[in-house]
């Protein structure tokens, strides 16, 4: 009992860090979580879920493209996801069985501005 007293100090030091960050603050949480999607993993560093019966990751990231997910993120190349003042995340979509697996990690190397410029119309003249 003595051991767990001289532990809850300890503990208290501790940072907290909200579950899930910094996907919620991004709002990247909420691809996750329609029907027949299973959150995997949420960490700082990754944000995995399951789509159960998922097809084919060439229509899953067709559809991802064709709408903006909430926070004004936008696909680019199917490679990554950006938006202005953010670093860049890297989307992995893996099939496993009859599923998909979509793994989303920041990636500070992606060329944020670049990508936005990239995805930009061009200008009409």
């Amino acid at each position: 009992m003595m051991r767990w007293l001289l532990l809850v100090p300890a503990l208290s030091g501790c940072p907290k860090v909200a579950p899930c960050e910094p996907w919620k603050g991004w709002e990247l949480t909420a691809l996750s979580d329609a029907p027949g999607e299973r959150l995997e993993a949420c960490s700082p560093s990754l944000l995995r879920w399951r789509v159960v019966s998922g097809g084919v990751p060439g229509a899953w990231l067709g559809q991802l493209e064709a709408m903006t997910p909430d926070g004004g993120w936008r696909l680019w190349r199917r490679t990554a996801l950006v938006r202005p003042a953010t670093v860049g995340v890297r989307v992995e979509v893996v099939p496993s069985r009859q599923d998909l697996v979509i793994s989303l990690t920041p990636d500070p190397t992606i060329d944020v501005d670049q990508a936005l410029a990239d995805l930009r119309p061009p200008a009409s003249r």
